[in-house]
């Protein structure tokens, strides 16, 4: 009898202890833009080393950062800005601005507007490459998603990089064979699309994307004949938290399928791991460098967590998501340690500086 009701208030202790424990907050999505104020967390009350947080602001103001956050649950754990930026002020997000991409054909796909393994061509016309029909045919809208067209990624240096005209879209390889970094890729893609849906990037933008997270007005297809996405840091930091939460927010569904988010972000083909439907992927075995097309052995960013993903834009933009922390990261500004597309070795530096916060 004594040693019953001996456990008995051993069980009642643990429970007591249990209920008493701090329960883990739950995730959170900001009001929209206009709305109300964007709740913020405290480092210290995560745990973090705030000891190591002016080491990593002074890095990123002596790199050319101006906007800079990181939201724990959709809060905002730490935000800073230079360089005259302020919450409200717009940057280009260039290649980072991928992603929107992928996510808006996933979005055509799933209104029945388009299939991933449509022959391009049917969206975008008979001659949109300088290839034979029969080359031209075998490429589809995936490969495109894919950066695996077939077509190389020069012509006639760096000032072709970006072109888009048949003479610098030329055969190099079969489509599927061969992954080639090449901007010509996405962009004939938001071309696909539009013809696809009947409604330009930005209509398409504000419904599925802009006006769903609550970003504000600033953030649009703007620049470079409306092919640059740009937007104010806190609005990318709401697109990292979308994708956070495989296409959710606030209770509301997915406007696309929840496999298409997840084959957006893992591995789209063997040619390079790394890669997802134009998202950049920690954690794989190995990666292509753009442009060189070199192998490099290792996960893309060692010092990031391995499930880490990641939207890249020239000059260091920046929008990191990390599902199995609750973390999403952008960092906007000019170029940081050295000019690249995409990857560069500041991806690293970064996180060694983050990592050295939040462990």
């Amino acid at each position: 009898m004594i040693r019953s009701s001996a456990i008995s208030l051993l069980l009642l202790f643990t429970a007591c202890e249990r209920s008493s424990a701090p329960k883990e907050p739950e995730a959170y999505f900001p009001p929209a833009d206009a709305v109300g104020e964007w709740e913020t967390v405290a480092p210290a009350s995560l745990k973090w080393n705030t000891s190591a947080l002016p080491a990593l602001d002074s890095y990123l103001e002596s790199t050319s950062t101006y906007g800079f956050i990181i939201l724990h649950k959709g809060r905002i754990a730490h935000e800073r800005y230079w360089n005259g930026w302020n919450r409200d002020t717009a940057y280009l997000w260039a290649s980072a601005g991928k992603t929107l991409t992928a996510y808006l054909v996933g979005v055509a796909e799933k209104e029945g507007a388009l299939d991933l393994d449509d022959p391009s061509r049917t969206y975008l016309g008979s001659g949109w490459t300088s290839m034979t029909t029969a080359q031209e045919s075998a490429i589809t809208l995936r490969h495109q998603l894919t950066m695996t067209a077939g077509f190389n990624e020069f012509h006639d240096g760096l000032n072709g990089f970006d072109c888009e005209t048949p003479s610098c879209l030329t055969y190099q390889a079969a489509p599927g064979t061969r992954w080639a970094y090449h901007n010509a890729s996405y962009l004939r893609l938001i071309d696909a699309l539009e013809a696809a849906t009947g409604r330009t990037r930005n209509q398409y933008t504000a419904t599925h994307v802009r006006d769903p997270l609550g970003m504000s007005s600033k953030a649009t297809w703007f620049l470079n004949n409306g092919n640059v996405f740009v937007s104010t840091t806190r609005d990318a930091a709401r697109w990292g938290w979308f994708i956070a939460n495989r296409g959710r927010w606030d209770g509301r569904p997915s406007a696309v399928p929840e496999a298409f988010v997840e084959a957006m972000t893992r591995p789209s083909q063997t040619l390079n791991p790394a890669y997802g439907y134009l998202w950049w992927l920690n954690g794989q075995a190995n990666y292509l460098q753009p442009i060189l097309r070199q192998v490099n052995q290792g996960p893309l960013i060692p010092s990031a967590p391995a499930d880490l993903i990641a939207g890249l834009g020239k000059d260091d933009k920046k929008i990191y998501v990390v599902p199995s922390r609750d973390l999403v990261v952008v960092r906007l500004g000019d170029e940081g340690i050295s000019s690249a597309w995409a990857i560069s070795g500041y991806d690293d530096e970064i996180w060694k500086r983050i990592m050295a916060v939040i462990d």
